[in-house]
């Protein structure tokens, strides 16, 4: 073969096999984020760096920048290991000092993951807005390790999703603008050892109009009594409510779900039309009729299918729900324990299961494993906040809740609880009581009692039922890490301060729950938490907040369990 050949071969060959995406004519050149050549350092802000985080001192990651001979681009790659148990990741973020970078024009990033195949997913966010990189507004999503050896990960931007279960700020506008971006973070598996490498993140392609266009529906469950019609609304919003350059169109479809087309619903389809210049805001109804079957039945679902161009379509398919009816436990002229079994009858081991489960709010993202698992209840740990932290926004969050319990068979309501354990601790502006401790030492049941009742109040205000206080441990060592959360050392300080109860929950007999200003009350959190062994934990890094109580039977009895029999006398 002629040399001219030759080369001409060879040239051809290393263009196959060169790393690299075919870009569109008018697509703007990929913008570098990270070479991992050593341009950007290992430091944290006001400085621009990259940097390890976890949630102890085993958590963060390892790195280092590493020369490899089979480097997507340049010469080395970022490598890491890790073992992980709680939480733990590297983040970039840019100069604190300097504006954010506009990712506007750029359709979405980019990078090289060299694949372990071990079936674990990894969490990649965005971090948009803000005063810079630790204040900003989390965006994220995530990809699967399922493969081998280098593989380029392309993530448009309306694959991002506002990040509900934490936010460095609160949130800020709920809108991934991109026009002042503070940076990236990597969060890696949990509960396996394992190791990574990443080169070469940037930004690619040419952003189109369904970065800047959405369209959203009012919910995503829309409950209706048989014979009834729903509504569902369907709005088109673009970021910065400039009206859309071009045409968004949304056809709906009623398909699928548990309800039988023109037996229980009139089936509907069509299209929604947006015309180019259409305003930020302007919405269209899709209406779906019931019928009456005359039958008794468990809720049955209709989904609306919607298939959107020009813009990004909702999260997921709202659902219209025809209410269940003519069943025994809906009729409240029966006895309780009549309606109890007739329910219980109905539901499957899995139904009963979900109902004895209680998930973190921020574990469910926006609800839809609510309906998923049938669960049962919803909780907001200490510093689980909906965004904003105000109180229309808690009751907002958990209204939502509630509507996706409506989507399961039976539409049993969930029972949602906070920690609201000196107050409602967990709500910004709301009144702070002094820790038990302290209400202990004033030695004044009927303080404990006023306390309990504007807790209640409060906590009530926002939509919630179920407070998971007082905490009634005796606490034996002031050394414990959790001693603050006690009335006292002595059991009997600690039996007459259970006044709280009645102020949360009121008389015993449960008759005043139903009111609007009192809540479930939770003894907690077990027998003999207070009088755990200094330096005995053998758990992790909680080396003072948990341990081993050694105490004889009677001891137990008559110290750490007195509190707790008195307040199942009290009603709890």
């Amino acid at each position: 073969m002629p040399r001219t050949a030759l080369l001409v071969s060879a040239a051809v060959l290393a263009a196959l096999l060169s790393p690299t995406v075919s870009q569109a004519a008018d697509d703007p050149a990929p913008v570098p984020v990270d070479r991992f050549e050593g341009e950007v350092p290992f430091a944290s802000q006001p400085a621009e760096g990259i940097f390890t985080w976890g949630s102890d001192s085993d958590d963060p990651p390892a790195l280092q920048l590493t020369a490899r001979p089979d480097a997507p681009e340049g010469e080395k790659v970022l490598t890491g290991t890790y073992d992980i148990s709680g939480y733990g990741g590297f983040t970039h973020d840019f100069a604190a000092t300097a504006p954010g970078h506009d990712w506007s024009a750029h359709q979405g990033i980019r990078f090289w993951w060299d694949g372990q195949d071990n079936g674990k997913k990894i969490a990649f966010e965005i971090k948009d807005g803000g005063a810079n990189g630790e204040a900003s507004e989390l965006w994220t999503t995530s990809f699967t390790d399922d493969f081998t050896g280098w593989k380029q990960i392309e993530i448009p931007f309306t694959d991002f999703v506002y990040r509900t279960d934490y936010q460095p700020v609160g949130g800020i506008d709920h809108v991934l603008g991109l026009t002042s971006m503070w940076g990236y973070a990597v969060t890696l598996p949990v509960g396996v050892k394992g190791q990574f490498a990443m080169d070469d993140v940037e930004l690619y392609g040419k952003a189109d109009q369904s970065l800047r266009a959405s369209v959203t529906t009012d919910a995503a469950v829309h409950p209706v009594k048989e014979g009834g019609t729903a509504t569902v609304k369907v709005t088109l919003a673009t970021t910065g409510s400039a009206p859309v350059e071009e045409p968004v169109t949304v056809a709906y479809e009623t398909a699928g779900g548990t309800a039988e087309p023109g037996k229980d619903y009139v089936p509907a389809s069509g299209t929604l039309t947006f015309p180019a210049g259409t305003a930020s805001g302007t919405s269209r109804t899709v209406t779906v009729r019931t019928l009456r079957d005359k039958a008794a039945e468990p809720a049955e679902t209709i989904p609306l299918k919607l298939t959107v161009t020009g813009a990004k379509p909702p999260a997921e398919t709202p659902q219209v729900v025809v209410d269940a009816h003519g069943l025994p436990y809906l009729d409240p002229k029966l006895p309780v324990k009549k309606r109890v079994a007739d329910l219980l009858s109905r539901m499957s081991l899995e139904e009963k299961a979900g109902q004895m489960t209680q998930a973190e709010r921020g574990a469910v993202g926006e609800g839809g494993d609510v309906a998923a698992y049938d669960l049962g209840s919803l909780l907001s740990g200490g510093g689980s906040t909906p965004t904003p932290n105000t109180p229309a926004a808690w009751a907002k969050m958990i209204d939502g809740f509630q509507l996706r319990a409506q989507a399961t068979r039976f539409q049993i309501p969930l029972i949602y609880g906070v920690d609201a354990v000196h107050g409602h601790n967990n709500l910004v502006g709301a009144t702070i009581m002094p820790h038990n401790v302290g209400i202990g030492a004033t030695r004044d049941p009927s303080l404990a009692e006023k306390a309990g009742a504007v807790t209640a109040s409060e906590v009530r205000a926002t939509g919630i039922p179920w407070d998971f206080a007082p905490c009634l441990c005796v606490s034996r060592d002031e050394r414990w890490g959790r001693s603050y959360e006690s009335f006292g050392e002595d059991p009997a300080l600690v039996t007459s301060m259970e006044t709280v109860v009645q102020g949360l929950q009121g008389a015993a007999n449960g008759g005043d729950l139903k009111r609007n200003d009192k809540v479930l009350a939770t003894a907690k959190h077990f027998v003999g938490d207070g009088g755990t062994e200094y330096g005995s934990s053998t758990t992790g890094t909680y080396t003072i907040d948990q341990g081993v109580t050694k105490v004889t039977r009677q001891q137990l009895e008559a110290v750490h369990l007195a509190p707790y029999q008195s307040a199942v006398d009290r009603g709890v």
